[in-house]
Parts: C-alpha cells; structure tokens; sequence
C-alpha cells in the first residue's frame, strides 16, 4: 500500500496548508476512505494535516463530526483524532458530545481513539473528564477506560478503573 509515500505525502500537502478551505475537508475525508488502511497513516494525516487546520479554523470543526457516522472505519477514527490536538481549545462539553456516541463501540480502533481523546482532553479539562467517565464506568470498555486515565493521578485512575 506504499506506506512510505503516503507518510511523505502528509507532509508535502502541508506546503499547500494557505490554500486549505472548508471544502478542503471533503477532500481530505475521501482521501482517508480511499487510501486509509491502517491507524497509523489515518493518525499521521490527522495530527499532522487536518487538526492543525481545524486548530487555525475551529468554526470548521463541526464540519468532520458527520464522519463520526460514516460507514468507513478510518473515516469514523478520523472523525475523533483530527481533534486530539485541539482539544485544549473546545468546550468540555462538546468533546463529551462528539465521544459519547463512541462509548459502546466494540471497535478496537475506535475505543482506543476514544479514550486518547478523553486522555487528552483530561490535560485541561480533568474534573470533567472524571465525571465523564464515571457516568460511562459501567457501560463502556475496560481499552477506553485504561487510556482515557493514563494521565491522571493513581488516586483519581483507581476511581474509574
């Protein structure tokens, strides 16, 4: 699948980031449909293309929650990770509302992308994190569980887990 051209790809779309607009993100969802095969390009393009974007641009960053929908594994995953890195910049509650409807998943890649976001978004937000999670303790998955705490302190952690 020509792994490495398509990682030096992410970087050479990046000399072209001043001509990225909204209907740019059309673009970049079909290109993760059609070239996505694995979590590691999907988490490239989106860390390194489409969340520095959606960070210069957060009015767009509702533009990629009907990806959360799509029938396409990456393009769901894309849908969290393409924030990961703005998460410092969103309301709690709209992280909770873009998570939540991944709480039940029985995906692996997507309980981890999930509980990355959660883990990420506890770096600022911790005290809502926490409630988050212990409303979903009993009904989400040990995977989204474990990554969401891995940043908190052991006392908080042994709360959820």
């Amino acid at each position: 699948h020509y792994q490495e051209e398509k990682f030096a790809g992410v970087g050479f779309i990046n000399n072209f980031r001043k001509e990225f607009s909204e209907s740019t993100l059309d673009i970049f969802r079909s290109w993760i449909e059609q070239y996505c095969h694995n979590w590691a390009f999907c988490d490239s393009f989106c860390i390194n293309v489409i969340g520095p974007f959606l960070g210069k641009n957060l009015k767009l960053v509702v533009k990629v929650e009907p990806w959360a929908k799509d029938k396409n594994l990456w393009v769901r995953r894309a849908s969290l990770v393409a924030i990961l890195k703005i998460a410092k910049a969103l309301e709690p509650s709209y992280l909770f509302k873009r998570t939540a409807p991944f709480m039940q998943t029985k995906e692996p890649y997507l309980q981890k992308a999930v509980g990355w976001l959660l883990k990420e978004s506890s770096k600022w937000h911790q005290d809502e994190v926490i409630n988050f999670l212990l409303q979903w303790k009993q009904r989400t998955s040990r995977l989204v569980l474990r990554y969401a705490c891995e940043k908190l302190p052991p006392q908080k952690r042994r709360r959820i887990l």
